[in-house]
């Protein structure tokens, strides 16, 4: 014979258990980090920083960043860009990894300066890690000198010695 009070005991039960069975499951892992970024540092010119980068870990874009002097963390972080650009060259089924930016204002100095660019590493969920290793891009550490010639930047021709 069918008991409602029963019946609601088992239900009031059954929720306590899966209640308990909720708090005791452990929170959802984050996402996997297991690639380091890599790309070319391409171009650098007095009109283009240009170049790809791509992380194994996902295919969404990584982030650049843009460097003066040398790399971090003792160049002078100047700015960033993604990395999202269409690049048919690429050897990756998803192509969307290029970037390229109009050079900055930093590099317009008169000077020889150095552009170092280092590819952000992300996570399969495409958030940067913490800590993670934001590898140099190969080729990178190219120097440009941009702007009206600053001659305090050049070293002086050496003297010849003297010769009675």
């Amino acid at each position: 014979m069918f008991q409602p009070s029963t019946t609601r005991r088992l239900s009031s039960t059954a929720a306590a258990v899966a209640v308990l069975a909720l708090a005791a499951a452990p929170a959802p892992a984050s996402a996997a980090d297991f690639f380091d970024p890599v790309g070319t540092h391409d171009v650098a010119s007095c009109s283009t920083l240009a170049g790809w980068a791509k992380d194994g870990d996902t295919t969404l874009p990584t982030s650049v960043h843009i460097y003066l002097g040398a790399p971090f963390p003792f160049g002078t972080f100047v700015t960033a860009t993604t990395a999202n650009l269409f690049r048919p060259d690429l050897p990756f089924a998803d192509k969307n990894h290029g970037f390229s930016i109009a050079t900055p204002s930093a590099f317009f100095t008169g000077c020889p300066e150095k552009v170092y660019i280092h590819a952000i590493d992300i996570d399969t969920s495409g958030a940067p890690v913490p800590g993670g290793n934001n590898a140099l891009l190969n080729l990178t550490g190219k120097t440009i000198i941009c702007g009206t010639p600053n001659p305090s930047c050049f070293e002086p021709p050496p003297k010849p010695p003297f010769d009675p």
